[in-house]
């Protein structure tokens, strides 16, 4: 297997998500490129939460994700002496397009979700600590075996040492945990060898699109596909009620990256 190749990069975020989109040639795309479609979807979003706002709706903060909400809050300032009511048409004019899109999705092989754009999603800030710990925890029990040397030398071939995630630990809006989450193989007697989770994250979130080889390694190490990049159907990988919403999301998005790495698709992820 070819490995892909990385760059040791900061992140650059323009909001309180991680988006993706598997990168499928369907008639959505031959039109709107991955950047649009996402411009698209977050106007919409922008133009749902400032008319609760407007409408100064109680339950807003709470049956909302909060970076809808910042979204919102943000824009109502940049734009303070702009008529609400204008705002609003703006963003719901940029966002029109969205809707007869939405019509190809129905069928297309790689809508996941089951919804409109159903092909993506998105992974909320900010990721919790219990987000971290299921992260090391999908990582094979034995690295002495075929996918733990892959897993080990794949981190140090593309100098994968979370460094750029471990960056923007100061930020309770982003990562919830100050250190990163361990996870150590060995005993007394052996050598020890430990992974974090930032490097896991690293991985997953901060090497931008997902090549197709790339996608089939990262979800072979955590239990998504199998040795001969086939779906793994291991019930732990589908969403359970006791999940909590952000390990809900990364199943999501490694399920989105099974598919990709699986089909020769790239994964498009916007940081």
């Amino acid at each position: 297997m070819t490995r892909p190749s990385t760059s040791h990069r900061a992140f650059h975020r323009s909001h309180m998500a991680i988006d993706y989109f598997i990168q499928y040639p369907c008639r959505v795309r031959a039109v709107v490129s991955d950047q649009n479609l996402l411009r698209m979807k977050n106007a919409r979003k922008e133009a749902r939460a400032s008319i609760r706002i407007a409408l100064n709706d109680p339950d807003f903060t709470t049956d909302m994700a909060a970076f809808e909400y910042a979204a919102a809050a943000q824009l109502l300032e940049r734009n303070a002496a702009f008529p609400l009511h204008a705002k609003i048409a703006s963003l719901l004019e940029e966002a029109a397009p969205l809707a007869a899109l939405s019509k190809h999705c129905q069928d297309c092989p790689a809508n996941l979700r089951g919804t409109a754009f159903g092909c993506g999603g998105a992974i909320h800030y900010p990721i919790i600590k219990e987000t971290e710990q299921w992260l090391v925890s999908r990582l094979p029990d034995d690295l002495s075996t075929e996918i733990g040397q892959t897993l080990l030398s794949v981190l140090e071939d593309l100098r994968l040492d979370g460094a750029c995630v471990d960056a923007d630990r100061t930020r309770k809006a982003i990562y919830a945990a100050k250190q990163p989450i361990w996870r150590n193989w060995g005993s007394f007697w052996s050598k020890k060898t430990g992974i974090s989770s930032s490097q896991m994250l690293h991985m997953l979130i901060g090497v931008g699109p997902l090549s197709p080889t790339h996608a089939q390694l990262v979800c072979w190490f955590l239990g998504f596909l199998d040795g001969e990049q086939k779906p793994a159907f291991r019930p732990d990988n589908f969403s359970a009620a006791s999940d909590a919403p952000g390990i809900i999301r990364f199943k999501m998005f490694l399920m989105a990256a099974a598919f990709a790495g699986s089909n020769n698709y790239n994964l498009f992820v916007n940081v």
